[in-house]
């Protein structure tokens, strides 16, 4: 027997190809990933949006508006894209607070009691935040604490240590306003302030 009679018989055995179906599929999914339960703070996002671009088109619909929002909402954002990974992984993260409060605090004392240059301030305040991440990986993931509850301890944890740290006051020097503030709070990139 040749290898095209076989090929022609296995072609003979095997069902037709449905892409109807496929297609079918295909959207079906689009249709449950855009669905109401899997995204509607997007679609809330949006009627916002259009609903204020309507109210007041003259002010809402503007490039200081959008900049605005970035600009004043930029550390927050930061803050729910830090605690997305641990959701996405289904798991919370309640120590985002505390790790950037204990960050900088750390940050500003560093700068107001120490000689350390700029780049060196910073690689240790992002330190510290890796610091509290590996003890919410320790309690969470070798303890086994729900993560929830281990998350809250070192949460506090890390904001009684800010409050160690900082006295329980405002940190503040001519090194952490003056020009080292203007530079931080002036600077842009395309508009938006980075």
């Amino acid at each position: 027997m040749s290898l095209r009679t076989e090929s022609k018989r296995d072609a003979e055995a095997s069902p037709p190809s449905n892409d109807g179906a496929t297609i079918d599929a295909g959207t079906h999914a689009w249709r449950r990933n855009l669905s109401i339960g899997n995204i509607g703070a997007v679609y809330v996002w949006i009627a916002i949006i259009a609903i204020f671009a309507i109210w007041s088109p003259s002010q809402f619909v503007q490039g200081y508006t959008l900049r605005a929002v970035v600009n004043y909402y930029a550390v927050t954002g930061l803050a729910a894209l830090a605690v997305l990974v641990p959701m996405a992984a289904g798991t919370f993260d309640a120590s985002i607070g505390g790790n950037m409060s204990l960050a900088g605090v750390v940050c500003a004392y560093l700068l107001i009691h120490t000689g350390l240059s700029l780049p060196v301030v910073i690689a240790i305040s992002l330190g510290t935040g890796l610091a509290l991440g590996l003890l919410n990986v320790l309690v969470v993931v070798v303890l086994g604490i729900p993560s929830l509850i281990g998350t809250l301890a070192t949460w506090l944890i890390a904001d009684a240590l800010s409050v160690a740290i900082s006295g329980n006051a405002t940190i503040g020097s001519s090194r952490t306003s003056g020009s080292f503030a203007h530079f931080l709070s002036n600077a842009s990139l395309f508009g938006f302030s980075i």
